[in-house]
């Protein structure tokens, strides 16, 4: 059966292609729009899918919906305007244009694909839970799907068995870990929806225990009476910090304002006061978080924990799983925000529809994007008049370039799905002095100085360097470093002597993993600086082209692009 999983309400629209339950092609629509967070139809993420199985819409059995768009209108729009009269009247107003979109939907894809078979609106806390739990290789596992906003549930806690999902227990907005979250980031400075990281990097700069100036209670207390949390996995936020349920003008309310002080500009100088408001927020989630995860194991008695949702893209948190839980096995999905949906409901349409379906192994890697071989690159190379060298290896030329402090763009195979750069579209470094890392920040990301870079090594190293004995593929679950490589590796370890570690094996990625073996060699350092393959404000590149704009501007030494250099 072959099945396309759309996204398509809200940021980061994508599609995904199953075929017979098993997943062949994914996409954002930003990589292909170049529109960060692109929020439109995925009309070109649709067609790469359809071409990289050679197939045409005729030849799709279905499709699945990542949202109930119906129960969406119903639920949040509706029943909560109606219970919350007339304080939510606002947010119904000023939300006319979205109700339009979501419920004209179906009959938009229908028009612009030309398609009249089947289509599906599935569950989105369940296509978070699928897009997890069906590819992390699991026979049994307990499920947590936690973001903003679903249909109506915030959080959802469920158990997957062989080929089914069940739900077991849901909180619902507007108690929501994922608009606190975005409401201190909005409030901070910062993109919410968009740049929790961001916050989550600048909250170890600050300390949430120290006291609110010119107030009788620290960070952590005052965010104790925002929200509270008990034994049972549930959570509850007190609104009246908040204006987001009520009115899209302003995300946090004047008592936030009058506890805090207004809101940072984004020109602003980042103060103390701000780090630790971060620290407050972060401490907070964590709690939450693994509360959550710990009464996810009570109820289900699993050992294995399949995690997704938007907030499981909080690495810090992740890192305090292993410690804090008794969970054996944990498989984090790596699109874990609302673009992972897109696999989710295909996944969870496929074994809605055959029950016997076969289960796959494991998946770990997320190379399911475009790919350029040398002919289409060479072609872009002519075309923009760029003087290019053929190698024999790229893999050596580039770690030798690395050892000598150059920072190469490095475009390879095909591209990741979801946020995170893992060896295919990158920008590499060496992990040391600890200075290229504020030139990298500075000059060529164009970005915050305070945010960290992830390392990628060779897998068999991990526990010689990092204290947290797992496998992390996918760069979402940070560690920290033992004291004797700290000054190693100085480049990227974070103020707090964490790193957001990716593993590379042979099997997952050979000519990456013959790179970093390659400056190993070099330099008796088993690992290389790795960020993504983007300027500041821009969707991660996808094709040759995007990969000449950027390297033109991020000022890159070097740009190894298939089997060519550039310099």
């Amino acid at each position: 059966m072959k099945i396309l999983g759309i996204h398509c309400y809200g940021h980061d629209t994508a599609a995904a292609l199953v075929i017979d339950g098993q997943l062949t092609a994914a996409v954002e629509e930003e990589r292909l729009s170049r529109i960060k967070h692109d929020n439109s139809l995925p009309l070109k993420s649709i067609q790469y899918c359809l071409n990289e199985a050679h197939l045409s819409m005729d030849q799709i059995d279905l499709i699945a919906l990542s949202q109930s768009h119906n129960r969406l209108f119903k639920e949040k729009y509706l029943r909560f305007t109606i219970d919350n009269f007339p304080f939510a009247n606002g947010i119904f107003q000023e939300s006319l244009g979205n109700i339009t979109k979501i419920l004209n939907i179906e009959q938009e894809l229908r028009k612009s694909l030309n398609y009249n078979g089947n289509i599906e609106e599935m569950n989105h806390h369940m296509c978070h839970l699928a897009s997890a739990f069906y590819q992390s290789g699991f026979e049994e596992s307990a499920c947590i799907s936690i973001d903003g906003l679903g249909e109506i549930e915030s959080t959802v806690i469920g158990y997957g068995e062989k080929n089914n999902i069940k739900i077991i227990q849901s909180t619902n907005y507007p108690d929501s870990l994922g608009l606190f979250y975005s409401a201190i980031t909005d409030y901070l400075g910062f993109q919410h929806h968009s740049s929790e990281g961001t916050v989550m990097a600048l909250a170890s700069f600050g300390n949430p225990d120290e006291k609110i100036p010119m107030k009788h209670k620290t960070y952590s207390e005052v965010f104790r009476e925002m929200i509270w949390w008990n034994e049972r996995g549930t959570f509850n936020m007190d609104l009246s910090w908040f204006n987001y349920p009520f009115t899209r003008i302003g995300w946090v309310s004047s008592k936030f304002i009058d506890c805090f002080g207004p809101k940072r500009k984004k020109e602003d100088k980042i103060s103390d006061h701000h780090k630790n408001i971060a620290a407050g927020l972060q401490k907070s989630f964590e709690q939450i978080y693994l509360n959550i995860i710990r009464y996810a194991q009570l109820k289900t008695g699993s050992c294995n924990l399949s995690l997704a949702g938007g907030c499981a893209l909080n690495c810090i948190a992740n890192g305090k799983i292993f410690e804090n839980t008794n969970f054996k096995d944990v498989y984090i999905q790596p699109a874990a925000s609302d673009s992972g949906t897109a696999i989710g409901a295909a996944l969870l349409a496929s074994y809605e529809h055959n029950k016997s379906l076969k289960r796959f192994p494991r998946i770990n890697h997320t190379y399911w994007g475009p790919s350029f071989n040398n002919e289409d690159i060479q072609k872009v190379l002519e075309n923009e008049n760029i003087s290019y060298k053929l190698l024999n290896s790229t893999s050596i030329e580039a770690a030798k370039m690395l050892s000598q402090g150059k920072i190469i763009g490095w475009f390879q195979g095909r591209m990741e799905f979801g946020p995170r750069a893992l060896g295919n579209r990158s920008i590499l470094a060496a992990p040391f002095p600890q200075e290229i890392k504020d030139k990298i920040n500075f000059e060529v990301k164009h970005r915050e100085p305070f945010r960290p870079f992830a390392p990628s090594l060779i897998f068999e190293q991990f526990n010689k360097i990092y204290k947290l004995n797992i496998d992390s593929p996918f760069m979402i679950v940070a560690t920290s470093v033992h004291d004797e490589w700290i000054n190693k590796i100085k480049a990227t370890i974070h103020v707090d002597n964490t790193a957001r570690v990716h593993t590379v094996t042979k099997d997952r990625n050979l000519k990456y993993y013959e790179l970093i073996n390659e400056f190993y060699r070099l330099t008796s350092i088993p690992l290389i600086l790795n960020t993504s393959f983007n300027d500041k404000g821009e969707p991660i590149v996808c094709s040759p082209k995007d990969a000449l704009k950027t390297m033109k501007a991020t000022n890159l030494d070097a740009l190894f692009i298939g089997d060519y250099l550039i310099i």
